[in-house]
């Protein structure tokens, strides 16, 4: 009977090995790394957005693309979103909380090099602890919270309530943030249909389309500026341009040689009518692109250097 009761459990002890229970096996085996894996790694979202940019002749799109990931641009986008703090419910610490499901905020008052994660419980609709290595410390809402992990107070978020879920508060450092956001920020060209599509990849979903949002609006409202600097820049040339040919054409007039050079201007009959034909130009609109003539003939110093200003600022409106 001892040797048969020992014969049953080594069979027990074998059939998950079987050929016939193997896959089974390891079918339940690898549930349980993946069900193990889900629940300790943090969710990655991937958050996209295309553009169709409007251009010009002459204009790239990798120059708008240059533009939308340059490091002053994303600092400036960081700098005015709540980023530099990370919020994980208790009950589900791999996903990230943020915006409308927030219980609580942080509002910070400078920097902090903490790097460990800090624990809020509710205590009532007034007060909460913090619970940091082996310590737990009780705070009041609005209060100013000084400790050696940062200065700051806790507000109501807009999914407060006295019971809150506790929720595990992480404190992101600026140089970890900044790089965190900038090698995440995919931009991808279509040459053919002149659109970009940026992405970047987030903890929150809500997050990277908040950043995105951020990212276009401060890059388009940068260029508006520039714009508008650069049409200054051109009414300003304009005038002064426009200056110079009456003055040439009243010394023309004046002199009364058409066929030799105008007194004391430097230029000949010819590059006179080349400067005539400068008037139609004069009086388009600012927004019509057309080109001023040929420069290289003018032997006038200061005109030439004029015309090729103008040149140059109807290029750069072109180009935005």
């Amino acid at each position: 009977m001892a040797n048969l009761s020992v014969s049953k459990i080594l069979t027990i002890i074998k059939l998950p090995l079987s050929n016939r229970y193997r896959i089974y096996t390891s079918t339940i085996f690898f549930l349980l790394i993946a069900f193990i894996y889900l629940n300790t790694v943090h969710t990655r979202y991937k958050v996209s957005s295309k553009i169709m940019v409007k251009t010009n002749p002459g204009m790239l799109l990798a120059e708008v693309s240059t533009d939308l990931k340059s490091k002053a641009l994303v600092q400036s986008t960081i700098d005015q979103l709540p980023l530099d703090v990370n919020y994980y419910d208790e009950a589900a610490p791999q996903k990230e909380i943020y915006g409308d499901l927030l219980p609580i905020k942080l509002i910070w008052n400078g920097k902090s090099n903490y790097t460990n994660a800090l624990l809020f419980r509710p205590l009532s609709s007034h007060s909460f602890s913090i619970e940091h290595e082996d310590t737990i410390q009780f705070f009041e809402i609005n209060e100013a919270v000084n400790r050696y992990y940062g200065k700051f107070k806790v507000v109501r978020g807009p999914a407060f309530s006295s019971h809150f879920s506790p929720v595990f508060v992480k404190i992101n450092q600026p140089v970890s943030l900044f790089k965190a956001y900038y090698n995440n920020l995919k931009i991808n060209k279509d040459e053919k249909s002149n659109v970009i599509t940026l992405s970047v990849l987030v903890n929150n979903a809500q997050k990277g389309e908040d950043f995105l949002n951020k990212l276009l609006e401060l890059y388009t409202s940068e260029k508006a500026s520039s714009t508008s600097r650069i049409t200054q820049d051109y009414n300003v040339n304009l005038q002064e341009l426009g200056s110079q040919v009456a003055a040439l054409k009243i010394a023309a007039k004046n002199s009364g040689r058409k066929a030799e050079p105008v007194k004391n201007s430097g230029l000949s009959h010819q590059q006179l009518k080349t400067l005539e034909a400068i008037a139609p130009y004069l009086q388009k609109p600012v927004e019509q692109f057309i080109e001023v003539p040929y420069t290289d003939e003018v032997q006038n110093t200061a005109l030439r250097t004029d015309m090729e200003r103008l040149n140059k600022t109807e290029l750069d409106k072109q180009r935005l």
